[in-house]
């Protein structure tokens, strides 16, 4: 540590430096595993939801083979797709939430990475990720997210598919095209959502703001 110590400091001064370094190295790694934990709260939620759509699908595939009269299965699913797809949008604000989460951890280590590429530029070859307070970027790619944004969508293209298909009890290309048109159309509100909240979030980094005041 005392490498990264100006020699002209007192001993009082360095004793300062050095214990700030010292907290530095304490919060890089309490960040780390902030980061980590974000992130595999992410992963469990997208698990769980994929895990309930996957049940709650095929618990009506054997209720319809089951049942004489097709069609008394239709108001059940209708209100199964509305679980699935409100729980898909809960799941989708908690995941953005985490994600912002995470880079705001990984902007901070950062920082603290520069700190110390400032106090000995010798080591700033040697480092693999990047010192930048601005990097990575608010809203990059994210498989949870592209997972629970197609669940969303492509129930509420169900919902539609099934209303349609209510009102004229016929399955024809008018009823997929309901279904793809309003998957594609939810995507794109979705899409234009999350983008805002991620605008939002680099706002405030760049303001000093708090991650809830970009999620209001």
């Amino acid at each position: 540590m005392s490498s990264l110590t100006p020699p002209n400091l007192s001993s009082s001064a360095r004793e300062n430096v050095e214990l700030g370094a010292q907290f530095l190295l304490a919060d890089f790694d309490n960040l780390r595993q902030y980061k980590e934990q974000s992130d595999s709260l992410s992963d469990k939620r997208t698990d769980v939801l994929i895990t309930l759509t996957s049940g709650l699908g095929a618990g009506l595939v054997f209720l319809f083979q089951s049942l004489t009269n097709k069609a008394t299965i239709l108001p059940v699913a209708f209100v199964v797709t509305l679980a699935v797809f409100l729980m898909s949008i809960v799941t989708l604000r908690q995941i953005v939430s985490a994600e912002i989460n995470s880079t705001e951890y990984i902007r901070a280590a950062n920082r603290i990475r520069a700190y110390f590429a400032d106090a000995a530029p010798h080591i700033q070859a040697y480092l693999l990720a990047p010192i930048r307070h601005d990097y990575p970027r608010f809203g990059r790619a994210s498989r949870n997210r592209a997972v629970v944004l197609g669940i969303a969508s492509v129930s509420a293209g169900t919902l539609a598919g099934i209303g349609d298909f209510s009102s004229r009890r016929a399955l024809d290309l008018l009823d997929i095209g309901v279904v793809s048109g309003v998957s594609v159309l939810m995507l794109l509100v979705l899409l234009l959502y999350t983008n805002g909240l991620y605008r939002r979030a680099e706002r405030r980094a760049k303001q000093g703001g708090s991650k809830e005041e970009a999620l209001e």
